[in-house]
């Protein structure tokens, strides 16, 4: 194999590389990103939900996020705000 060859072998490897390399990283980020988008709420709303489960019934989600996440914590917020008033209502009156 003649020099030139050699180099520009070498610089097709190097753009390879460096283009995988390149794809591989903004695939990762574009993987990653949604997944926290949806996982990080969803493990408030079930931490929430443990401490509901333990009696807690003045635990609030913060209604922040993508609109179903807002539904959804909205939906739990008023679920909580309900069940309180029926045990003050039934047990403390």
């Amino acid at each position: 194999m003649k020099k030139q060859e050699k180099i520009l072998c070498s610089e097709n490897t190097r753009y390879i590389m460096t283009n995988t390399t390149s794809q591989t990283s903004g695939i990762t980020f574009i993987c990653l990103v949604p997944e926290q988008l949806i996982t990080s709420p969803l493990k408030r709303l079930s931490l929430q939900m443990a401490k509901t489960g333990e009696g807690d019934f003045t635990t609030r989600i913060h209604e922040g996020g993508s609109r179903e996440i807002c539904e959804l914590s909205n939906s739990f917020n008023s679920m909580v705000k309900h069940i309180y008033k029926l045990i003050r209502k039934t047990y403390v009156a």
